[in-house]
C-alpha cells in the first residue's frame, strides 16, 4: 500500500497514496537542499511545503525549538495551559489589529473540546482538517447557545474549495477528486455556491461590483429555497 523504501522493498510505512511507487528517500536537508539517499541533491526552493516552509537547519528556528524543548514539551490542554500558548495566541490576535479576539488551536490527533462558553475553548496543537471542523461545531454551537431548539444545520461553501479529508471536511469541501469514493458516507446538509472569482466566473461585460452583487445574492436566494425549517 505505498509502503516501498527507496530501493522498492516493504516497509511497515503506511503512506497516503495506494500505489507501490517508490517516493524519494530524504537523508538530510542543508539550508537549501535536500540530500536524497543515493546522492542526488534538490533545490529546495520554497523552504518547505505549504505551511511548514521555515526552511532547513534554521539556527533561529532550532534555537527556538531547543528553549522550548528545555520548559516544557507537552502539557494535555484539558488539564494546563502554557505560557506559549498564551503567547502565540496573543502575537496572532494582535496581528489582526482588532478583527479576531480569540485563537484556538487545534491539533492532528483530537478535536479541539467545545465547552459550555467558548471562552473555555482547550486545544493544543494545528491540522487544518481538525480547524475546519471546530469551525462547523462553533457555527452549530453559535446557534444552539442563543436557541437550544435551534433548526440551523446547513452549511455554504464555495464550490472548488478544500482543506481536509476527514469526513466532515470532505463534505464542505469541493476537492472531487479526493471526495469521489466517500460520497455515500458524506453529510447532505451542504450547499455549494460560485467562489468569487472573476478571472473564471465575470461574465461578458459584467462589472467587478455586479459581479460582487450576483454572487453576494446567491447564499440567500438559496436560504429561502430550502426554507425556515433548514437555515443555513
Amino acid at each position: 500500500m505505498g509502503s516501498l523504501d527507496v530501493d522498492g522493498h516493504p516497509t511497515g510505512y503506511f503512506y497516503r497514496h495506494t500505489d507501490n511507487e517508490p517516493y524519494a528517500l530524504v537523508k538530510s536537508c542543508s539550508p537549501l537542499y535536500v540530500e536524497i539517499v543515493h546522492g542526488q541533491r534538490i533545490l529546495d526552493a520554497t523552504g518547505g511545503a505549504a505551511v511548514s516552509s521555515v526552511g532547513h537547519r534554521n539556527t533561529r528556528v532550532k534555537k527556538a525549538i531547543n528553549s522550548q524543548l528545555d520548559e516544557v514539551e507537552y502539557c494535555h490542554p484539558s488539564f494546563f495551559k502554557t505560557t506559549a500558548a498564551l503567547q502565540l495566541a496573543d502575537l496572532l490576535v494582535e496581528s489582526t489589529d482588532g478583527a479576531l479576539i480569540r485563537v484556538c488551536f487545534t491539533s492532528s490527533g483530537k478535536l479541539s473540546k467545545l465547552k459550555a462558553h467558548f471562552s473555555e475553548l482547550q486545544a493544543n496543537d494545528v491540522s487544518g482538517s481538525e480547524a475546519v471542523e471546530t469551525a462547523m461545531k462553533l457555527a452549530r454551537q453559535y446557534f444552539l447557545e442563543i436557541d437550544p431548539n435551534t433548526r440551523r444545520r446547513r452549511f455554504i461553501a464555495r464550490q472548488g474549495s478544500w482543506h481536509g479529508c476527514t469526513i466532515g471536511t470532505l463534505a464542505v469541501g469541493d476537492f472531487k477528486v479526493r471526495k469521489a469514493p466517500y460520497i455515500p458516507l458524506l453529510p447532505d446538509n451542504v450547499s455549494h455556491v460560485l467562489p468569487c472569482h472573476p478571472y473564471r466566473g465575470l461574465k461578458r461585460n459584467e462589472s467587478h461590483e455586479a459581479y460582487v452583487a450576483r454572487l453576494s445574492g446567491l447564499p440567500m436566494r438559496l436560504e429561502n429555497a430550502v426554507g425556515d425549517s433548514d437555515k443555513h
